[in-house]
């Protein structure tokens, strides 16, 4: 059983380690954002997706050692972390340590992101409003008949209040 708590705790820390090259290649994208780059958008997000991709294998070989080690502590389905930590004897401080690290990265993640996310709306506001400026909608007319027609005009600057 000794063995599964290494597993787990070497897994741990392998996601560690590629949450910490997220949060870098967050702050990059931050960067690129600011700048306006989207070459380096574009290469970030590729980075991003292979750092996803590694997480996403790492992860569900987290969850098949922690069911391993569930079954043979005879703990309730589904059992966490802090329900395991108990019994890791020797590994135990340690497990702590790299959890909670991982926690605390994964918050600095969310965090930039969040940063990113906000950027990421201000741009996509801006270019709409250059658009609306550049290509108004046609106006919809009552014409001389009384009928709805749609202006085949655009003006160059919205003209509504």
């Amino acid at each position: 059983m000794n063995e599964l708590f290494s597993s787990l705790k070497a897994l741990l820390s392998s996601e560690n380690k590629v949450i910490i090259s997220l949060i870098g290649l967050s702050v990059k994208e931050e960067k690129a954002l600011v700048k306006n780059d989207p070459r380096a958008l574009v290469e970030i997000t590729r980075l991003q997706k292979q750092d996803i991709g590694k997480l996403v294998s790492l992860e569900g070989r987290r969850a098949e050692i922690q069911q391993q080690l569930t079954r043979r502590l005879r703990l309730e389905e589904g059992a966490l972390l802090r329900d395991i930590l108990p019994y890791a004897g020797e590994e135990r401080d340690e497990l702590m340590r790299v959890s909670e690290e991982l926690k605390k990265n994964y918050q600095k993640l969310h965090e930039q992101n969040a940063i990113n996310r906000m950027l990421l709306r201000q741009s996509l506001n801006y270019v709409n409003r250059i658009l609306q400026v550049l290509l108004p909608e046609r106006e919809t007319v009552y014409s001389s008949t009384g009928r709805v027609e749609t202006s085949g005009e655009t003006a160059l600057l919205n003209k509504s209040v």
